[in-house]
């Protein structure tokens, strides 16, 4: 993307919003590089401006926003994410949501936790709750003020306890609180793996390898072997967070696992584990294996190589995806 947004000249919103607004003007970077670094008493004008653009392209809008931070996190469109949290559109607070999700900026915590309780798209609700995740981590690292480490806790916990609410609401919230790691949430993550329903175990799964307990690997071990691949490909996931050498060879077999999702999991949670074995089969991976696992593997491979070997930088998708 460049530093073409950094040196745009200022537009004010008016003439902004007379521009963004006109279906037959391509949606550049640069005419959207001017939404960002808003300020806060810009909201109210900005959600007037967004008020009278259809809503497509207020979708296409926002997806082009989530896309360019994404390449280039000089970008701040902090406030116009917090501000299309209050759109008519499920669409488009669904994706303000998702664009909130790595911002450590505070200003965002109570939209999205008003989004969390109050939305009555339960797809919102469950996107901000994801959103929140990155909040409770900078909870545990002691990085958040007394009163959003309160607020951020009860919303999340209301949720989660609250039966009335939709399971994948639920399940969020457990998976964003789960990194707290406390003996309240192992009761939650063993009450969603044991409740009747493929989903939930998914998110138990999530959960443990969130918490990064080593006293999941029993059932981590268990699930690996698993007769269905969503819940393989999670535990694949979770033996990556906790990087517990143990389950190496099992990780070895599934790299031949005949659900490419779950085979690609494994790879990468091999990397996660590291050591000179994990390296050792890696590079076997590499010279011997068809894409899509040699190249994962040679992604791994490098990330494992570099000074920091940080295996956050490699994403997976959120869920295991039937359809692939």
């Amino acid at each position: 993307m460049g530093c073409q947004f950094l040196a745009k000249v200022n537009m004010d919103l008016e003439s902004l919003g007379k521009e963004l607004s006109n279906d037959h003007l391509d949606l550049t970077p640069g005419l959207l590089g001017h939404l960002s670094g808003l300020s806060r008493n810009q909201n109210d004008e900005l959600y007037e401006i967004f008020a009278s653009i259809s809503v497509t392209r207020r979708r296409k809008i926002l997806n082009s926003l989530v896309l360019m931070s994404e390449e280039n996190i000089e970008l701040d469109f902090l406030q116009v994410f917090c501000m299309a949290l209050r759109d008519n559109d499920e669409e488009v607070r669904v994706c303000a949501a998702g664009g909130l999700w790595e911002t450590t900026d505070r200003n965002a915590i109570e939209p999205l936790i008003n989004s969390l309780e109050n939305d009555q798209s339960f797809d919102v609700r469950a996107a901000a709750a994801v959103a929140l995740a990155h909040f409770v981590d900078l909870l545990v690292e002691g990085k958040l003020i007394k009163s959003d480490v309160d607020r951020l806790y009860s919303s999340l916990s209301n949720t989660l306890e609250n039966d009335k609410n939709e399971l994948l609401v639920r399940r969020r919230a457990l998976e964003a609180l789960a990194v707290m790691n406390s003996n309240l949430l192992d009761d939650w993550i063993l009450w969603a793996y044991r409740y009747e329903n493929l989903e939930m175990k998914q998110s138990a799964l999530f959960s443990m390898g969130r918490s990064c307990d080593i006293k999941w690997m029993g059932i981590i071990m268990d699930e690996l072997e698993s007769t269905e691949p969503s819940l393989r490909y999670e535990a694949a996931n979770a033996a990556r967070e906790i990087a517990e050498p143990e389950a190496l060879p099992v990780l070895h077999d599934l790299v031949t696992d005949s659900d490419s999702q779950v085979a690609i999991a494994a790879v990468h949670a091999i990397g996660g584990i590291g050591g000179v074995n994990a390296k050792k089969l890696l590079r076997n991976y590499i010279e011997n294996l068809d894409p899509p696992v040699a190249e994962a593997a040679e992604e791994a491979l490098k990330v494992l190589d570099s000074e920091d070997a940080d295996f956050s930088s490699i994403t997976t998708q959120e869920d295991y995806l039937d359809e692939l």
